[in-house]
């Protein structure tokens, strides 16, 4: 057995409430006589001082072992040796040191064989992955050479990458999420392999992708993992549509960053920090459309580079690769809107004031201001500045909606009952079609004085003049 690497490491701040009870959790272990170590992520984040939010345990202990020590316990994985306890409120992941057996199907491995924590370290990913942390003695536990490659910011596979890599195919875009999340870099034969296996992607799971995705696109490197992805060839195997976004001219007077795809990549840099899995993949996929609909100056005799309709064909594109990834109707219908409407900030000052409060009205309307803004600041100027004016306008405008007082906002000069009494209808959708365009010509002024105030400052609705503006403007629904 080789001897690991111990390196003291005092965290030099007070335990989180988290941390403490996960030292509870190894002194309990230990107590039984078993070797226990926080593991995973942990001594990889402490030690690039980032407090961490989940704690996983590593221990030598069997999983009934672990049952008969912990009174709350869930065999989440006990076939794999892992159980999740419950301690004073915050649960944990408690594995049992254990080797891979090889795998079938290039995703789960065949079987287990519980082992030593030095063999459980070789069959994790990465080295800055595979060190343990003794929260007892303050120490961080390397068999791997994760601790050089801590202070030297490289992400390495353990040991043969193209062999870490077969285990788990996922791993392609995980060592991706990883240098970036990271910032750290890649050795050249790390990279290589990853380029050189970019296509076996495809054998994992819709659902394992699309997680390993979300993941990558709420974190801040999103951009430059995005990038990444396409320079490995990763990209072309799970989003062919995305890809072609790459070397699709733009007209430089409005898209001075380049062509569609460095749009992209610039627009995903110009989210926010936290922000929602739709909104990240509605900013990943809101130009999809372009590299289908463009329209060349030489070759369709236009005067500049145009995209006439990229936003409709987006939102079909989008909900294409979504439902490919395997994403939730409501998630791939919500996304799908998005990117309909990611325009639509330069029509809303424009807009009839029906039409805009309506919109301004969907619950939807919140996210996709986050996407007009993210849009609008990477599409940049000949001088290298993003034009905001139509944005501002529009976040003026909704600012001021926002600003009215409620029951301004629900209010309705008639009701359904009224219109299904005159006119002898029974409730349905027409009732619903006629009271919207009533209130839409009430907003816009086309039925004038209808609304009065009386003498004691009460509103006075005059009933006949909306009927008879319904007999004329709405005659197919009555």
């Amino acid at each position: 057995m080789e001897t690991p690497r111990i390196e003291k490491f005092e965290l030099k701040r007070e335990l989180t409430d988290l941390e403490k009870v996960g030292v509870k959790v190894v002194e309990k272990l230990r107590a039984k006589k078993y070797e226990a170590y926080f593991a995973g992520g942990y001594a990889r984040d402490i030690y690039l001082r980032i407090t961490p939010h989940d704690i996983d345990i590593a221990t030598s202990a069997k999983p009934d072992e672990i049952e008969k020590i912990f009174a709350k316990t869930v065999p989440t994985g006990k076939s794999f040796g892992v159980i999740r306890i419950l301690v004073d409120d915050f649960w944990f992941e408690v594995a049992t040191f254990r080797e891979d057996l090889p795998s079938a199907d290039a995703r789960r491995p065949a079987g287990v064989k519980f082992t030593s924590a030095e063999f459980d370290a070789e069959r994790r990913d990465f080295t800055v992955n595979g060190l343990f942390y003794d929260p007892i003695s303050q120490a961080t536990i390397d068999f791997v050479g994760g601790i050089d490659d801590l202070k030297n910011k490289v992400l390495r596979f353990i040991g043969n990458p193209f062999l870490r890599i077969e285990e788990d195919h996922l791993r392609l875009i995980r060592a991706i999420r990883f240098k970036n999340k990271l910032s750290f870099r890649m050795l050249p034969e790390d990279w290589q392999a990853v380029h050189n296996n970019a296509e076996k992607i495809k054998t994992v799971s819709a659902e394992r992708i699309a997680e390993e995705l979300t993941k990558m696109l709420l974190h801040t490197s999103r951009a430059e993992s995005v990038r990444d992805l396409e320079k490995a060839g990763i990209l072309q195997e799970i989003m062919p549509e995305l890809q072609k976004e790459v070397g699709v001219p733009q007209p430089p007077e409005f898209h001075s960053e380049g062509d569609v795809f460095a749009h992209t990549l610039l627009a995903l840099k110009s989210l926010p920090e936290n922000i929602e899995p739709k909104i990240a993949w509605a900013i990943l996929l809101h130009d999809i459309g372009k590299p289908v609909v463009v329209k060349m100056p030489e070759k369709h005799k236009t005067n500049r580079v145009r995209f006439h309709g990229h936003e409709e064909a987006g939102a079909v594109i989008a909900e294409d690769v979504l439902r490919r990834l395997k994403f939730s109707n409501e998630f791939i219908k919500d996304v799908s809107w998005l990117v309909l409407n990611h325009m639509m900030d330069a029509y809303i000052p424009k807009m009839r004031e029906a039409k805009r409060r309506q919109l301004f009205a969907d619950p939807r309307f919140a996210a996709l201001t986050e996407v007009f803004r993210a849009d609008r600041l990477a599409s940049l100027s000949p001088e290298g500045k993003p034009k905001m004016n139509d944005y501002n306008q529009s976040m003026d405008l909704w600012h001021e909606e926002l600003a009215r007082p409620p029951e301004e906002k629900k209010k309705k000069i008639i009701s359904g009952d009224d219109i299904m009494k005159k006119f002898k209808l029974k409730s349905g959708e027409n009732i619903g079609a006629i009271l919207e365009k009533v209130n839409e010509a009430y907003l816009e002024g086309a039925l004038g004085d209808v609304v009065k105030i009386d003498k004691k400052g009460k509103e006075k609705v005059n009933k006949e003049k909306i009927f008879a503006f319904i007999k004329k403007h709405c005659r197919d629904f009555i």
